[in-house]
């Protein structure tokens, strides 16, 4: 199940300006915030672990599979934070990702203030890109116990 959700996640890459939806810039903002091209994010992070990809249930295996609990339940709160099932994959965010002069990337979400006063899906933007920004952040400090052993982990071990 987890192949096939890398199968799609791939393939709606192809052919597409990458940061069209909010799932591709998560995406984005993984590669630069651990330090990967994208293709590799797709692949180390989708269907790592019992959490990260689409869904989640059982015992998180490890420090990366606790960002995916954490950004999970980011993602949930969206709801009461103004954004619609659709809107919490597919609304496009504005944010920044500039290597700072230690060399690593700095993930700076648009305020909610900073959106145009007319724009009715600004809260929702603006939740979002955090969830995401926080995300990518917590990928990039659990890096280093990153464990390939956990790339398209099987459900069926996720029950203990």
């Amino acid at each position: 199940m987890k192949l096939l959700l890398l199968f799609v996640a791939v393939a709606s890459v192809s052919g597409r300006e990458i940061g069209k939806r909010s799932v591709l810039q998560f995406n984005n903002m993984n590669s630069c915030s651990v330090g990967i091209s994208f293709d590799q994010a797709v692949t180390d992070y989708l269907g790592y672990g019992c959490y990260c990809g689409f869904g989640g249930s059982g015992v998180p295996r490890d420090e990366t599979d606790q960002c995916c609990v954490a950004h999970d339940n980011c993602y949930k709160a969206a709801t009461s934070n103004g954004c619609t099932m659709a809107q919490r994959y597919y609304i496009v965010y504005d944010y920044e990702s500039p290597i700072g002069s230690d060399g690593k990337c700095k993930l700076t979400c648009k305020a909610l203030s900073d959106y145009p006063a007319d724009d009715i899906d600004a809260q929702c933007k603006a939740f979002m890109c955090n969830c995401d920004r926080e995300g990518a952040e917590c990928f990039a400090k659990a890096r280093p116990t990153f464990d390939s052993k956990y790339i398209n982990w099987s459900n069926l071990f996720c029950l203990w």
